[in-house]
């Protein structure tokens, strides 16, 4: 005899999308996600951290050919320039009167020569700007060389996972199937308690009304006894 309960079936949702899990094939996913998981084994044991870059350094060796080739220039334009000059006021101090080796000829010529250092130091300092500004400038470039480096490994990467974006890995093929067993194990469960509910409301309404038409048959036989007395009474 049907008492009206649920049924205690799973769920054919439940089953349709366990039978979908089933079917999905995660060997692609796993064997990316192990190759992944060996290469982090490997740089964590050997301390090989592939072509990432972590530091960088300006070129040295820039510096110093920035450097020479300033000053160098600026040799061979003052040189000849500086050689001239000093010909040229040495006739003319001799040309006033003035001897070598005197005091005033003496005068004159460190007066030039003072000059000329003082252009040459200056120029020397300018060089070395110059290096410097070499060094900074092949520093600048081996930081964006590293950059552009880093940028396209983390680009590779995640290129890698937006693929398999759509994918499934077997831990999360499990996971969904479990979860899915679980939901239906307590739909299960629901049931049960829903049927079990409703045998004991069946029951106690069956309870109830046999004891109802119980007490009404007495009552008639109550009130059927009282009014044959009555008659006999009369009689």
């Amino acid at each position: 005899m049907s008492l009206g309960g649920q049924s205690t079936k799973m769920n054919p949702g439940i089953l349709m999308g366990l039978s979908y899990l089933s079917g999905i094939d995660t060997a692609d996913f796993d064997a990316v996600n192990e190759n992944f998981q060996n290469l982090a084994n490997q740089m964590s044991q050997s301390g090989n951290l592939g072509s990432w870059n972590w530091s960088v350094d300006g070129s040295d060796e820039a510096r110093q050919r920035a450097e020479a080739a300033a000053f160098q220039s600026y040799l061979d334009k003052t040189t000849p320039i500086y050689e001239q000059q000093t010909d040229d006021l040495q006739t003319r101090l001799i040309n006033q009167g003035l001897t070598p080796g005197s005091e005033a000829y003496q005068r004159a010529m460190t007066d030039l020569q003072n000059n000329q250092n003082d252009a040459t130091n200056l120029a020397a300092y300018n060089a070395t700007l110059a290096g410097q500004n070499a060094f900074s400038q092949s520093l600048n470039d081996q930081i964006n060389a590293g950059n552009f480096g880093n940028n396209a490994q983390t680009g590779y990467v995640n290129q890698i996972w937006n693929l398999l974006s759509n994918s499934m890995s077997d831990y999360d093929k499990n996971m969904a199937m479990a979860n899915l067993l679980t939901s239906g194990y307590n739909q299960q469960q629901a049931a049960k308690r829903a049927n079990a509910q409703g045998i004991n409301s069946f029951i106690s309404n069956g309870l109830m009304a046999a004891a109802t038409a119980a007490g009404g048959m007495g009552g008639g036989m109550s009130a059927g006894g009282t009014g044959a007395g009555a008659g006999a009474a009369v009689v």
